[in-house]
């Protein structure tokens, strides 16, 4: 079964060659400032849409990069910790 984490509540939209995470839940006012990503964070942004669980993203990231999936998992974990820091000072 698939967790819902911060990121089930956001999209992503490249605009002129720079990509962001849009407010996907709060329409309207108040505006929330969509959140830039680098190109990893849309990576990992991507793959935790695709996968079962935190964990398959990691296990699909560590095979396709030939990295070890424990370093994937906690940079995912990071990644999830930070955008949550970020919506957290959109209320």
């Amino acid at each position: 079964m698939k967790k819902e984490t911060i990121i089930s509540k956001l999209q992503m939209r490249r605009v002129g060659g720079k990509i962001y995470l849009i407010d996907n839940i709060h329409a309207g006012l108040p505006y929330h400032k969509p959140l830039l990503v680098n190109e990893s964070g849309a990576e990992i942004f991507e793959q935790i849409k695709k996968a079962e669980d935190l964990r398959d993203a990691a296990r699909r990231m560590a095979d396709f990069y030939e990295v070890d999936e424990d370093m994937v998992y906690r940079d995912i974990r990071q990644f999830i910790e930070t955008i949550e820091k970020n919506y957290a000072e959109w209320k």
